[in-house]
């Protein structure tokens, strides 16, 4: 499916952000991530994984809109989540097995989207990540059920509503980051309410990222027609000052990021750069990949450079996410949807 924009040039790009962020953790050098250099506190995976849920907010809402029922739009989304999720998982737990020799799997985790186990740090012995990143997928997913019920509830078109909620998910994410309230974001719920909902940090931070972009698209035909350089580069110039800063800085950023992002992805000519990534899809699969190529390219060669790991890494989660495409993701979203489900529409998200 082609598409006049640039979303999915742009989805591979914040993709390819959190690969990068996690070499520099990868080889021991976390803080010297040149975002996280500048601000202490938010990295270039942070700025990733935050584009991916503003684009995921503006694409998931026109998905459920745009489908014949609540059903079709939720069998959509769990064959573009977990099929490929799954198999990752259990790549990953292989690949960390083959490092770490009795390495627990526990595949029981992937059904609920958990990430796989990390072995914490001991006295005798390093810690070990088997693939860090798939801990946000299930806070992605739980912004898709969010979605689904908004529109079980005949919210999701009334987009003054949606407004409100957005708004008080972003004071709610602010003010949880006040000292004075840490204790509540380290408050650990019991297991069915951590699968429902997870923490309460991330949740809040991704439903406020989300629900940012849920707002763009609802205003679309407001926001959009007035996008142009000179707001992105003010947006720009907002992000460098405000960034920094450890209370308001990310949630500023959700706001600029979001006017640059959508600028970027429906106002600029890319020229032949927009066919990349535009009729397949690698950005998953480039993320789910990332750092389990990592883990193994560091127990080949333990004392990496930066630069060549990074390329290296970069260049093996691509390959793999193409794979993971064309071998599986393809066949999901489109084939396997449609004997489904007759007549289900791929929206491309």
């Amino acid at each position: 499916m082609h598409h006049s924009n640039n979303i999915g040039l742009i989805r591979l790009a914040f993709a390819s952000l959190v690969v990068i962020a996690h070499a520099y953790v990868l080889t021991g050098i976390a803080m010297q991530e040149p975002l996280a250099v500048y601000t202490e506190t938010f990295t270039l995976g942070s700025l990733g994984v935050d584009g991916f849920f503003l684009i995921s907010g503006y694409l998931i809402t026109q998905s459920m809109i745009g489908s014949r029922s609540q059903g079709e739009y939720l069998l959509k989304r769990m064959l573009r989540i977990y099929p490929a999720f799954m198999i990752a998982y259990v790549i990953g737990g292989l690949v960390a097995g083959w490092i770490r020799p009795g390495y627990p799997i526990e595949l029981w985790r992937a059904l609920f989207l958990f990430h796989p186990v990390d072995i914490p740090a001991s006295p005798g012995g390093e810690g070990f990540t088997a693939n860090s990143p798939m801990w946000t997928i299930a806070y992605e997913f739980r912004c898709y059920l969010f979605v689904i019920l908004l529109a079980a509830i005949g919210t999701l078109t009334d987009r003054k509503r949606v407004l409100i909620l957005a708004i008080m998910f972003w004071c709610l994410y602010v003010g949880i980051k006040i000292p004075e309230l840490w204790s509540i974001r380290a408050y650990k719920a019991p297991l069915p309410v951590d699968i429902l909902i997870g923490n309460m940090l991330p949740t809040l931070r991704f439903l406020s990222v989300f629900s940012v972009g849920m707002v763009a698209y609802l205003y679309r035909e407001v926001i959009l027609p007035r996008l142009n350089g000179w707001v992105a580069l003010s947006s720009l110039v907002g992000i460098a000052i405000t960034l920094p800063d450890p209370l308001f800085g990310e949630s500023l950023f959700m706001i600029f990021a979001a006017a640059i992002i959508f600028w970027l992805a429906f106002a600029v000519d890319l020229g032949p750069l927009q066919r990349i990534n535009d009729r397949w899809d690698i950005s998953y699969g480039t993320y789910l990949y990332g750092w389990p190529i990592g883990n193994l390219l560091i127990w080949l060669k333990p004392d990496w450079l930066i630069g060549p790991f990074v390329l290296v890494n970069l260049i093996g989660a691509w390959l793999l996410g193409g794979a993971s495409w064309f071998l599986l993701e393809r066949f999901c979203n489109m084939t396997l949807l449609k004997a489904i489900m007759p007549g289900a529409r791929h929206t491309g998200s």
